[in-house]
C-alpha cells in the first residue's frame, strides 16, 4: 500500500486491520469463487433445467448472487472506511465498487422480473477474483499488458499503412497489364 492510504483514525484502523487479515483474504477469494461458479446454475450453462424449474433457478440463482455482492460489497465499504473518500476514488476499489453496484441492480432486477435477460455483467466478475489479495502477480502481469498495448498498436498502424502503401503501387503498377499472363494465378 502506498503512504497515503495508510489508516490515521480509530475506525481506519480496525478497517484495515480487517481487510489485511489473512483469514479474509481467504475468506474475499472464497466468495468471489462462488459467485464466478454462479455460471454452472445460470440459464445458458451446460446443465439442462427442467422448464417447470427455471422460475426457481432464477430466483435461486439473483438471490445467491446478491448475496455474494452484499459480501463483496463489506469488503469494498471496509476499504473505504479505511482508505477514506479522497484516496479510495484513487484507487482500483472504485471501478470495483461502480460494477458491484450495476451488478445488484441487475440481480435486483432479474428478482423482479423473474425472467433471465441478456445478461452483460456476468463477463465483469472475474474482476473481482483479479482483484483478490491472492492475485497480486496476475494483476501485475495483466497492468503490463495494458501498458505494452499502446507500442503494438503503433506498430500495428505502421503495418497496415506499409501493406496500404504496397498495395497501392502494385495496382497503379499492374493495372494495365494483361489479365491473360494470369489466368493460371486465378
Amino acid at each position: 500500500e502506498k503512504f497515503a492510504s495508510h489508516p490515521n483514525g480509530r475506525y481506519s484502523k480496525i478497517a484495515f486491520n480487517i481487510v489485511h487479515h489473512p483469514l479474509f483474504y481467504l475468506f474475499d477469494l472464497l466468495v468471489t469463487c462462488l459467485l464466478l461458479s454462479l455460471a454452472i446454475i445460470e440459464d445458458p450453462s451446460l446443465i439442462p433445467v427442467p422448464s417447470n424449474r427455471r422460475e426457481v433457478t432464477i430466483v435461486t440463482h439473483s438471490v445467491l448472487e446478491m448475496i455474494f455482492l452484499s459480501i463483496i460489497g463489506l469488503n469494498i465499504l471496509l476499504k473505504f472506511v479505511w482508505m477514506k473518500p479522497r484516496t479510495f476514488l484513487r484507487q482500483r476499489t472504485t471501478i470495483a465498487a461502480i460494477i458491484m453496484i450495476v451488478m445488484f441492480i441487475e440481480a435486483m432486477v432479474v428478482l423482479v422480473r423473474q425472467d433471465s435477460h441478456f445478461r452483460v455483467t456476468r463477463c465483469l466478475r472475474p474482476i473481482f477474483f483479479i482483484d483478490t489479495y491472492v492475485m497480486v502477480g496476475v494483476r501485475r502481469v495483466l497492468r503490463q499488458i495494458i501498458q505494452c498495448l499502446k507500442p503494438i498498436l503503433d506498430v500495428i498502424v505502421l503495418l497496415f499503412f506499409m501493406v496500404a502503401i504496397f498495395a497501392l503501387m502494385g495496382f497503379y503498377l499492374f493495372a494495365d497489364v494483361d489479365p491473360t499472363f494470369f489466368s493460371t494465378y486465378l
